[in-house]
């Protein structure tokens, strides 16, 4: 399940929860958000001042376990120039995933461009 949390701001917060769906564990070799032109993105995913990643050293997610990974998507600062382009932009980019399973089978999926909803009142 893929959620964007727009805010008061022109940053867009999307989160993603990843269930392994197998009933054998799996290991998560990458979970990256591609931005699209338009923005850059943060990963939110690793303690703040610490080093390694949220979940440990090992991405292992055991059958029927879910994960959350958590972006922050900003506007690059020369759609600011031209209000009507940044109000305009709906593609936030792709996200890309890719594991083995335990017998070392390998397993990609990539999204097509995720959209972010304009409201009406931008």
């Amino acid at each position: 399940m893929i959620m964007l949390w727009p805010l008061q701001t022109d940053e867009v917060y999307l989160e993603a929860q990843i269930q392994n769906i197998t009933p054998g564990p799996i290991y998560m070799e990458r979970v990256s958000l591609e931005p699209s032109n338009q923005y850059t993105a943060k990963e939110l995913n690793t303690p703040e001042g610490k080093e390694g990643r949220l979940y440990g050293g090992v991405d292992y997610l055991s059958g029927s376990d879910t994960r959350q990974y958590l972006y922050c998507l900003s506007p690059r600062p020369e759609l600011y120039a031209d209000n009507k382009v940044l109000k305009g932009v709906t593609n936030i980019g792709k996200l890309d995933i890719v594991w083995k399973t335990n017998m070392g089978e390998k397993g990609r999926l990539q999204t097509s461009q995720l959209q972010r909803v304009v409201s009406q009142s931008m």
